[in-house]
């Protein structure tokens, strides 16, 4: 997590997808909720905020391996919990990038 600037969330969902199973990527959920416990919004609200779009690109690659919903609304809690970090912190790049990944949840949602 090095940089603020670490936009290595991006790069989560290709994580398990040469897989055919979800073990990875449930694993991948259990340590960043690990990692929510150790980057606590409280101190460290944009480290926190960075883990917390890379839990809801975690859950958007689950459920394009399974299509279960609560995939997805477990990825728009994420998103959303991180975009009021990053509104608060008037952090426009990174209000920018939630946005665009909300809105994909979103379109995936649509689709059901």
């Amino acid at each position: 997590m090095g940089h603020d600037r670490d936009l290595s969330w991006q790069c989560t969902p290709t994580l398990g997808v040469r897989e055919s199973g979800t073990a990875r990527l449930e694993d991948a959920v259990s340590a960043y909720r690990e990692a929510l416990q150790e980057f606590t919004r409280a101190r460290v609200p944009l480290r926190w905020t960075t883990v917390q779009m890379k839990l809801a690109s975690v859950y958007c690659a689950l459920f394009d391996k399974g299509a279960q919903p609560n995939h997805l609304d477990d990825a728009l809690e994420a998103i959303d919990r991180a975009l009021e970090e990053y509104r608060k912190a008037k952090a426009d790049f990174y209000t920018e990038q939630a946005c665009c990944l909300r809105e994909q949840i979103l379109g995936m949602k649509g689709k059901l």
